[in-house]
């Protein structure tokens, strides 16, 4: 009687088989299993493992008995390896906030906009849910977790590797110790925090070569312009006898059967590469479900979608049980985010251990651990909502958490951080960094402008800050809406700021003209519809540039014959030029924006006042050339500016054949200013650095972000303050105050 009372009525089981026996429905149409299966093996037919390898009789068997699979109800295709993460949902809408954008001074790659900051409202909780049982939070990061931490600080550090050619410093012998201790761990997971300049790559590439006997291969994730410089710093690190053989994959057409073939120590790629190759994977499914939904009948003529190869994410990597063995993200701020797809790529990858390198662990706000923490196994916060209640507060503000929470997190992080500051040895090797603010007065009429693009910002943050998220993880509408208008105004206010061309629309000589180029697919994908970008929404990349609408900006530019009369910052950023050209005539320039558009204008103002043609590093600049154009720099006499961006030059390159620094408006988060400075200030530099920052004392978003920049500062200050010690010091472990 019992089984009987659980049965469901006849009538909804009959519906639910019905149910399983639809798979399709694209384009009000419908298949069933039994068509689809048709047509899957039609497909299948004289597949290969590999793009540049075909498989004897014994490998085309074995990989039939890994590849894709089928259940009961319909076709089925294997997920790529998880290795532990679970698989997540992805918002095929949102883009990654640290691509460089085509749309200009926008305030989405700040933390005023992050999806994950809306507020959680309630109290925090103190429970946990640890392996099935109920866990107070301070017996979880209680004396157990503590000796974890005394045991990671104390471990000696490796004796210097035999064939080295460069000679480490003891703190990057210990923090390569330290980074394997914790890899081998039951975490899997290491943040180094080093202050930029302390020599990252080095530590990192030790804690690789520990593990260079073992079978396998490393992988390393970097932005496009320091990938060439992992490659050479690998291999220059060692005699080759006895070093690391590195490799920088950018064919995405490259099998992980050829890869692993080769025999290379460590794989080095960009980020794009990264996400382009897990999008390959995901969507490939729903293009094998189109194509079959338009041709099923004849009504349609469609091409077979081809099979997508992925040399990061096969699964060959399981079938021979050979996962990657260590992931390194240099610059790890651009996977900190939970819905961004670069992180969702990460949790995917078949890799069992994780490291994170950033000069800026606390990059914008606090709340980016939570982001790191997806990363971590084994621990009991598994989703944003689980950690913004423990570590957030009563108050559930994320802008002003509680000491209580603090001192929370701040345990937490010191079991697999390390954060090193610039010592006194490493001081006495660079030459000094002067820092200086330049005020000046904009212009009434864009005074008036900003100030009501401001006022507007102000309203729509309010309105959202009145809204948030409950412990459901649901987000709300209204908030959302108000938080994209806001996002708009602030980005008119800084525009205004700054030059009013760039509140200019940009003619269109014809319809064609107003469709978005489509990105370059580095994914062997076939072509997709592309979303047209929304004002105030980051959906453009640096590879993504449409080049007949850019055509016509610099057209517009160089047609505008009052480009330095109508912009107050521009000639304040030419008479700080001239005054840096005084003063230091031998000493070479630099010119920062978070705007590629404002950059073209200085370029173009520069090019008519004194005849100089500077050179451009920015997002319009193809990854592989950018490396030649920082060699070209080298070249250039001293009157010849580097004109950099933000997303270019606040991220792993090394410029310190620059030693003058003008940065255009204050940004977002301090940071990014804080990362560009020390693109020019650290070992190799032979100058002193000047840096200075022009700032307008009556444009109220100016005086806005900075405002902002110092709340943002001071919880972050307070709550690295115990996590950065020299690597000779015991940490410091504070009382929980519980």
């Amino acid at each position: 009687m019992a089984s009987e009372s659980r049965r469901l009525p006849i009538q909804v089981e009959a519906i639910i088989q019905q149910i399983n026996d639809i798979h399709v429905h694209s384009n009000n149409y419908i298949i069933t299993t039994d068509q689809l299966e048709v047509w899957t093996r039609r497909y299948t037919e004289d597949l290969r493992p590999g793009t540049y390898l075909v498989g004897t009789a014994q490998e085309e068997e074995e990989l039939a008995s890994h590849g894709n699979t089928r259940n009961i109800h319909g076709a089925e295709f294997a997920a790529p390896p998880t290795f532990g993460f679970p698989d997540m949902d992805v918002d095929e809408e949102e883009e990654d906030i640290q691509d460089e954008p085509m749309v200009d001074l926008h305030p989405a790659a700040d933390d005023t906009f992050e999806d994950e900051d809306i507020l959680i409202r309630g109290t925090s909780d103190r429970r946990l849910w640890v392996n099935g049982e109920v866990w107070h939070v301070a017996e979880y990061l209680g004396k157990h977790w503590v000796d974890m931490i005394m045991q990671m600080h104390s471990i000696k550090p490796l004796p210097t590797p035999v064939g080295m050619v460069v000679k480490p410093y003891d703190y990057q012998l210990k923090g390569a110790a330290q980074m394997d201790w914790c890899l081998e761990g039951p975490f899997k997971f290491f943040f180094l925090g080093d202050r930029m300049g302390m020599g990252k790559t080095l530590t990192t590439t030790l804690a690789l070569w520990m593990r260079k006997d073992e079978p396998g291969m490393s992988l390393v994730v970097a932005p496009a312009s320091v990938c060439a410089q992992w490659v050479r710093d690998i291999h220059r690190y060692f005699d080759e006898e006895y070093g690391l053989r590195a490799y920088w994959l950018t064919d995405s057409r490259i099998s992980a059967t050829w890869l692993l073939s080769q025999g290379y120590d460590i794989i080095v790629v960009t980020y794009e590469f990264l996400e382009a190759s897990s999008r390959s994977i995901r969507t490939f499914q729903s293009r094998i479900e189109a194509h079959v939904n338009a041709v099923r009948d004849g009504r349609k003529r469609s091409q077979l979608p081809k099979r997508p190869t992925s040399a990061l994410f096969s699964p060959l990597h399981v079938t021979i049980q050979r996962p990657i063995k260590r992931t390194v993200f240099d610059e790890a701020q651009c996977i900190s985010k939970r819905s961004g797809k670069r992180h969702q790529a990460v949790k995917l990858l078949p890799t069992t251990s994780i490291v994170c390198l950033s000069g800026t662990a606390a990059h914008n706000k606090w709340t980016a651990f939570s982001g790191y923490t997806d990363y971590v196994k084994g621990i009991p916060w598994k989703t944003h909502a689980d950690f913004m209640r423990t570590f957030c507060g009563t108050n559930a503000d994320e802008n002003y958490p509680g000491i209580i929470e603090t001192r929370l997190l701040q345990r937490f992080l010191q079991e697999f951080l390390v954060a090193r500051p610039l010592d006194a040895f490493a001081a006495s090797r660079l030459h000094g960094l002067r820092c200086w603010s330049f005020r000046f007065q904009l212009d009434q009429f864009d005074v008036n402008l900003v100030a009501a693009f401001t006022k507007k910002y102000k309203e729509e943050s309010a309105r959202a800050a009145q809204g948030g998220q409950d412990y459901s993880g649901q987000k709300r509408k209204g908030n959302h809406d108000s938080k994209s208008r806001a996002m708009v105004y602030a980005a008119k206010a800084r525009a205004a700021a700054a030059h009013p061309l760039l509140l200019a629309e940009i003619p269109n000589g014809n319809k064609k003209m107003k469709k978005m180029k489509k990105p370059r697919d580095t994914s062997n994908n076939d072509k997709t519809n592309n979303k047209t970008p929304v004002l105030g929404k980051r959906t453009i990349t640096s590879e993504d540039i449409d080049q007949n609408e850019r055509a016509l900006w610099l057209e517009l530019v160089k047609r505008d014959q009052f480009l330095e009369q109508c912009s107050a910052r521009v000639r304040a950023a030419l008479t700080t030029y001239d005054w840096f050209r005084q003063q230091y005539p031998t000493e070479k320039i630099a010119i920062c924006s978070t705007s590629l558009k404002l950059l073209d204008i200085v370029a173009e103002v520069l090019r008519r006042k004194y005849g100089i043609d500077a050179v451009r590093f920015d997002g319009s600049i193809p990854p592989l050339k950018r490396t030649f154009i920082l060699r070209k720099l080298d070249t250039e006499p001293p009157c010849v500016p580097l004109l950099i961006t933000a997303g270019s030059g606040a991220y792993g390159i090394n410029i310190v054949s620059v030693s003058c620094i003008i940065q255009m408006e204050p940004w977002w988060n301090i940071n990014n200013e804080e990362q560009l400075v020390c693109r020019a200030y650290r070992i190799n530099q032979q100058s002193e650095v000047k840096y200075i920052r022009l700032e307008a004392e009556n444009s109220e978003i100016d005086q806005e972000i900075m405002r902002v920049q110092l709340r943002k500062k001071a919880i972050n200050d307070r709550l690295m303050a115990p996590l950065v010690h020299r690597h000779d010091e015991q940490p410091r472990i504070l009382d929980l105050l519980l």
